[in-house]
């Protein structure tokens, strides 16, 4: 019997294949494989992993923007596009960031912020940068999606997606679901 489902977050606790390092966090496909280091699939080998504490993030949400709250510190938000070019800000533009202080400055709110990569920013409180981080979107087995791909740094691809091992694939390629972000579903449009 396994020992986990499709979905489960998991992570590395033997080291016996040296290859995957101790502490390497995967999810499990549908196949009862993972994506490993190289963007390759994986055969899980259950003793090797155990499933992973529930680390879900808080984030801002879009009724707490909807009611012009702040986010707190810890929370996860986007930076939109409605900033200053010539800040700093600016070089955050349409990635997710953590909130890590929240302070006054005479009658405004200062947001102090940390990303992995590119460092802290800071700036004045305002809806125009300050966005909620979306929901997490179901995806569904051959349904199309469009979506912006960070490797290549390509925006609005579209392509169908492959439940069983969690791909995209495009007209001449695929990719990986953890490569994409801003995931959204097709629609048909009517046609008058």
């Amino acid at each position: 019997m396994k020992k986990f489902k499709e979905g489960d977050e998991i992570v590395r606790v033997s080291n016996a294949q040296p290859r995957v390092p101790l502490c390497y966090k995967a999810k499990v496909l549908l196949s009862y494989e993972y994506i490993d280091l190289h963007n390759g699939l994986s055969q899980i080998h259950d003793e090797f992993w155990e499933l992973a504490e529930d680390t879900s993030k808080p984030v801002y949400t879009q009724e707490m923007y909807d009611n012009d709250e702040l986010p707190a510190v810890g929370m996860f938000f986007n930076i939109g596009d409605g900033i200053n070019y010539e800040s700093r800000i600016d070089d955050f533009k349409n990635t997710e960031v953590k909130v890590i202080a929240v302070s006054d400055l005479n009658e405004r709110k200062v947001i102090t912020f940390y990303h992995l990569t590119m460092g802290l920013g800071c700036g004045f409180f305002l809806k125009s940068w300050v966005h909620p981080t979306p929901a997490p979107i179901e995806l569904t087995n051959g349904k199309a999606y469009t979506f912006d791909e960070s490797g290549y740094q390509k925006n609005d691809c579209v392509g169908l997606y492959e439940k069983s091992r969690h791909k995209f694939h495009l007209t001449n390629y695929t990719v990986f679901v953890n490569d994409c972000t801003s995931i959204r579903p097709m629609t048909v449009a009517e046609s008058k």
